[in-house]
């Protein structure tokens, strides 16, 4: 695991963290991933990169109190106490906000706050530039804002926009915005900067000193300059990262490649199964393709010999036969009804309607002898030319004149010849000889029923001679039973064949269907196995996370234990020799957990903390002191008013133990009478430059930069 100073994106205290990438990658690389390189074996190195920022320049465009103004910061080892000087109002807490103001930008009322008094309309560009120098070559980090008055008042046209070069024209880069502002959070971010870069009377420091260490503001910020805070970031995401691959593992729903196999195994066994089927199905097919080829060319065979179109015109035949005999039974009945019953009635029509037609006016009367003798003679007449086939008579063979009389009189119901007595008609014989005489005019005529009975005899004689003709032996019906047999037979080969077909093609859809269902498996089971691969490396993650997160911690309990001691040693070390009661106070004792502190004295027993302004003051250095020493950082301290509140000798003891010695860039904001006529031979051979604020102009609110010589 390792701590990374460098894009593409930034951790929370200014160091960019990437551990989802890293654990990962060691997931990927090594089963042991954090190796140790300390006696217990624990807790792993992290490397950071954190570099050496001196300040070289400051400029300043339309910033409150000033125009234009330029201070140069030398860079002298022996004497790295800068001091800028100015009597109030004239700018010192104006430059310190400045610097704020490049690093961490404003919004739009404090930029209409920060615009120069005497800025001149309609625009005006507000800009603050910071040179720093870095191992790297040359840092310019510029801030600017436009701001116009068109509508009456000074408003902000845009949000500051932060523009940062690093390095040389032919070998650096240059960064805009988002980039610019991540390198700032980088290697310069206010948590930290709030130690370096203060005022004494009104900060984080000046809270700290003030017996506020248990806020949670100033623990954070504590945490955050030891380094404690990124390490426990790292931590937290790793155990971010934990909790999300776990909530991915429980979400997982796939195959395992167990069941995805059984699957398989079950698809193929299907697929085997269908595999049979087929074939035997293809078997049976060419063995009914055979029989029926044999069985086709039997019956080709049997046609060679028997023709069974002879054999159904005589069955037409025959059927034709039967239609015309029933055809012909029943114009017979109609002729002997017609000849019997009907021709009578026609020949006598004249006679019976004359009859009935006196009865109808007399009811009842008495027929002449001569009337009965007319009709007796008719019907005389009739049986003579039936008995002479001069007219149709269907009995056969033909009766005698006499018997053909009598059944006419029955028929007609003719009264007999009485020579006594007169017949007479009843009502009711009127009404019967009316309905005889209207059924014989429905009647059809007789000459067409005898020629129509004369063409069905004709049709019936002939029919009976083809018959004859045709009639099939015993062989014959034999060959026509086979051939009836040989024909089911070959309708049946037919319809099997036909079905044994449909199964094959039903069986060949089964067997794509199952084709594709045995590619998904197929599928189903790579991804299977690929997913069980990612479950294990899943597994192998977030075992590591768990592992890197607990590392974490231990390294977090041992670093915070370390940079305490650190902090500790030094802050009390120079409390020691900055207080002006070494014989009470001994140490600065912070709690590892909270990092609350408080003063013990030489027996360790707590001394309270409502001290004076001026021991808290120095209380706050020695606190500050240790805080740079123990984060490892060196970066320009800045403090205004750090003597202020100091008597003679603490101001002694702060000039000489604290800024004289410190390791980096010092820059005071002082007033002139903050450092005293006789502490000057003492700070002077630290002190490589002097700056003062001046208002060339008493009635203008303008300050400029002046540079004064020091004594060499």
């Amino acid at each position: 695991m390792r701590i990374e100073a460098t894009p593409p994106r930034k951790g929370r205290q200014g160091v960019v963290v990437r551990s989802r990438e890293l654990v990962e990658k060691y997931a990927r690389s090594s089963n042991q991933p954090f190796v140790s390189h300390d006696a217990g074996g624990v807790v792993p190195v992290l490397a950071t990169s954190v570099p050496s920022l001196q300040l070289t320049e400051v400029s300043l465009t339309n910033f409150c109190l000033f125009k234009e103004a330029r201070a140069t910061f030398h860079q002298d080892p022996e004497r790295p106490i800068c001091i800028i000087e100015a009597q109030n109002g004239h700018g010192k807490s104006t430059f310190l906000r400045a610097l704020h103001f490049a690093l961490y930008g404003a919004n739009r009322t404090q930029l209409v706050d920060y615009l120069h008094h005497y800025a001149e309309p309609p625009t005006a560009r507000m800009e603050v530039v910071l040179k720093f120098q870095s191992h790297r070559g040359q840092v310019v980090l510029k801030r600017k804002a436009e701001l116009d008055s068109t509508s009456g008042g000074w408003e902000a046209a845009s949000t500051p926009d932060l523009t940062i070069s690093i390095g040389t024209v032919d070998d650096g880069e240059t960064l805009h915005e988002s980039d610019a502002e991540e390198w700032v959070d980088m290697y310069l971010p206010k948590s930290i900067m709030d130690f370096f870069c203060f005022d004494a009377e009104n900060s984080l420091v000046n809270d700290m000193a003030q017996g506020a260490a248990s806020n949670k503001l100033v623990a954070e910020a504590l945490e955050s300059v030891l380094g404690v805070t990124t390490i426990r970031t790292i931590a937290e995401r790793c155990q971010k990262i934990r909790r999300e691959w776990e909530r991915e593992e429980e979400d997982s729903d796939s195959l395992t490649p167990k069941a995805a196999q059984a699957e398989l195994a079950n698809i193929e066994s299907q697929q085997d199964s269908v595999k049979r089927k087929l074939e035997s199905f293809h078997r049976e097919k060419e063995e009914l393709k055979e029989d029926h080829r044999r069985l086709v060319q039997r019956i080709e065979s049997f046609l060679a010999r028997f023709d069974p179109a002879a054999e159904g015109e005589r069955q037409l035949l025959r059927e034709r036969l039967l239609e015309v005999e029933k055809e012909l039974q029943q114009w017979e009945d109609s002729q002997e009804e017609l000849v019997g019953f009907i021709l009578p009635l026609q020949i006598l029509d004249g006679l019976l309607q004359e009859t009935i037609a006196e009865a109808q006016v007399q009811r009842e009367f008495e027929l002449s002898d001569e009337r009965v003798k007319g009709l007796h003679s008719a019907l005389k007449a009739v049986a003579r030319l039936a008995v002479q086939e001069k007219i149709p008579w269907v009995e056969e063979p033909m009766p005698t004149e006499e018997a053909i009389l009598a059944r006419l009189t029955e028929e007609i119901h003719a009264p007999e010849v009485k020579e006594e007595e007169a017949p007479t008609l009843s009502e009711r014989e009127i009404y019967e000889l009316e309905a005889l005489l209207k059924r014989s005019h429905a009647a059809s005529p007789v000459v067409e029923q005898v020629d129509k009975v004369r063409q069905l005899r004709s049709q019936k004689v002939e029919l009976e001679h083809k018959c004859q003709s045709r009639r099939s032996t015993g062989a014959h019906q034999e060959m026509m039973e086979e051939h009836r047999l040989l024909m089911d037979r070959k309708e049946d080969s037919v319809s099997r064949l036909a079905v044994i077909e449909e199964r094959i093609a039903n069986l060949a859809l089964r067997q794509e269907e199952l084709r594709r269902e045995h590619q998904e498996a197929t599928s189903e089971l790579k991804s299977a196995r690929k997913a069980e691969k990612r479950l294990k490396a899943r597994k192998a993650k977030i075992k590591l996370a768990r592992g890197a997160a607990k590392v974490l911690e231990e390294f977090t309990i041992k670093l915070r234990s370390l940079r305490v001691e650190t902090l500790e040693r030094e802050a009390s070390e120079l409390f020691r020799r900055i207080t002006n009661k070494p014989e009470l106070y001994n140490t600065i004792s912070f709690d590892r957990q909270t990092l609350h502190y408080q003063l013990l004295d030489h027996e360790g027993h707590p001394v309270p903390l409502r001290r004076s302004t001026g021991e808290k003051a120095v209380l706050a250095m020695a606190v500050v002191h240790g805080l740079q020493k123990a984060s490892g950082r060196s970066l320009p301290l800045i403090v205004e008013a750090p003597l202020k509140p100091l008597d003679p000798v603490h101001t002694t003891g702060v000039l000489t133990h604290f800024f004289a010695n410190h390791t980096g860039q010092s820059i005071l904001l002082l007033k002139p009478s903050e450092l005293p006529a006789t502490m000057a031979p003492t700070v002077a051979p630290k002190v490589g430059q002097k700056i003062v604020l001046k208002r060339p102009e008493p009635n203008k609110d303008l300050s400029v930069l002046v540079e004064e010589k020091v004594a060499p």
